[in-house]
C-alpha cells in the first residue's frame, strides 16, 4: 500500500516514508522467554540486524525508526543481552542516523542507544510523518501530521484456509473521528489517519483484529479517536482484507 508520503514495503513488516525507514517492536531478548519454556532459538540480534542493514540498503535510507520495544526486558529485570544490542546500534548507526521511539519494554535504552537518537516517549515527528509507540497518548505535534505511526499492538488476523487456522500479522490503517480526535487534541489535523505497524520481531505473537475486541488495542483506539471497526487491514504482500467490522462477521 502507498499514499501521501508513505509506502508500505512489500512482503516486510517495514515502512518507508522518503528516506526514513520504520519497523516497530524489535523485542530483543524474547528468546530468553522461549528458552524458559525449554525451547532454544538462540540470539536473535544478528538475524535482524542482518535484514534491517538489508533494508537500509535496498531502500538506500539515510534513517531507521524505531517505533517502539527494541528490547524485551521491563523495569526490574536483568537484560544480558546489552553487548549484543550495543553493537547492533553502533552497526546500524553506521549504515544510517537510527531514531529510538522508546516503548512500554524500553526502559534505559538510553544507556544502550550510543550514537542512535532516542526521541522522547510521546513520540517524534520525521519527515511530516508522526511516530509513537503507541501505549500511551502522543504528543500534540504528532497530531497535526497527515499520518500518525505506532506500533505496540502487534496486529495479525486469524484466516481459515481449507480447514487451517493461522494467524498472519497485518497493517492496519484507521481514519480519526474528527470530533473526538478534536475533543482531546483541538489543534490536531481533523484528517490524520492512523497506520498501525506489524511486530518486525516474528516471534512476538500479536492481537487478531477479527477477534479481540477494540478496549484490548491501547488508548488510540480505545478512546475512539479513530474509527476501529471502519480500518482497513492488509497483509504483508499487499492483499487488502477489508475492514475490521467485515472480518470479524466471518470469524
Amino acid at each position: 500500500m502507498e499514499g501521501g508520503g508513505i509506502k508500505f514495503i512489500q512482503g516486510k513488516p517495514a515502512l518507508l516514508s522518503g528516506e526514513t525507514v520504520a519497523v516497530a517492536d524489535l523485542h530483543l531478548g524474547i528468546e530468553r522467554e522461549f528458552a524458559a519454556k525449554g525451547v532454544r532459538l538462540g540470539s536473535l540480534v544478528d538475524r535482524l540486524k542482518k535484514e534491517l542493514a538489508e533494508l537500509i540498503a535496498e531502500e538506500k535510507a539515510k534513517r531507521l525508526v524505531i517505533v517502539g520495544d527494541v528490547k524485551h526486558t521491563i523495569p526490574g529485570d536483568e537484560y544480558p543481552d546489552t553487548v549484543a544490542l550495543k553493537a547492533m546500534l553502533e552497526e546500524l548507526s553506521s549504515l544510517a542516523e537510527v531514531v529510538i521511539v522508546p516503548g512500554n519494554h524500553d526502559a534505559g535504552i538510553a544507556s544502550v542507544a550510543g550514537r542512535a537518537r532516542v526521541a522522547e516517549s510521546c513520540g517524534v515527528v520525521v519527515g511530516g510523518v508522526g511516530f509513537a509507540h503507541g501505549h500511551a497518548w502522543p504528543g500534540e505535534e504528532l497530531m497535526r501530521a497527515q499520518w500518525l505511526v505506532v506500533g505496540h499492538l502487534h496486529p495479525c488476523v486469524e484466516i481459515l484456509e481449507e480447514g487451517v487456522r493461522s494467524v498472519k500479522p497485518v497493517w492496519i490503517v484507521a481514519e480519526a473521528d474528527p470530533k473526538k480526535l478534536l475533543a482531546k487534541y483541538p489543534k490536531a489535523n481533523k484528517g490524520l489517519k492512523l497506520v498501525v505497524m506489524p511486530a518486525f520481531n516474528p516471534l512476538v505473537g500479536g492481537i487478531p483484529v477479527n477477534r479481540e475486541r477494540a478496549g484490548t488495542m491501547g488508548p488510540l483506539l480505545k478512546g475512539g479517536i479513530f474509527k476501529f471497526a471502519d480500518a482497513q487491514n492488509y497483509l504483508l504482500d499487499g492483499t487488502g482484507l477489508g475492514s475490521v467490522s467485515s472480518l470479524r462477521r466471518q470469524h
